[in-house]
């Protein structure tokens, strides 16, 4: 396998992430997804403050995002979370693989 250059970094399966080339509106459903999906997920209040940064990466019949995330919780204090995404290529379905707070 070739390696990774500065703008593709190596996902786990072999699968290489590339940068958005912007955050526009599709993105910015996809980030507010996540954060939904998250608050229902672990209990809290929790809303999309800002898209900091995106990537992709096509793998088995849909794509992952991984987004940088601004998001504050209920004590209005803003944190950094990185949030993968699965999109079916095939279905309409999105899938919160992850959301780690960095």
């Amino acid at each position: 396998m070739a390696s990774a250059t500065a703008w593709e970094q190596s996902a786990p399966g072999g699968y290489s992430y590339s940068p958005l080339t912007e955050i526009n509106e599709y993105v910015m459903k996809i980030a507010n997804f996540a954060v939904v999906e998250y608050g229902k997920e672990s209990g809290t209040k929790v809303r999309l403050s800002e898209v900091i940064k995106g990537e992709s990466s096509q793998v088995n019949e849909g794509i992952n995002y991984r987004l940088t995330l601004s998001v504050v919780g209920e004590d209005y204090v803003s944190n950094i979370y990185e949030a993968v995404v699965w999109e079916s290529l095939l279905l309409p379905l999105r899938i919160l693989v992850s959301f780690i707070r960095l």
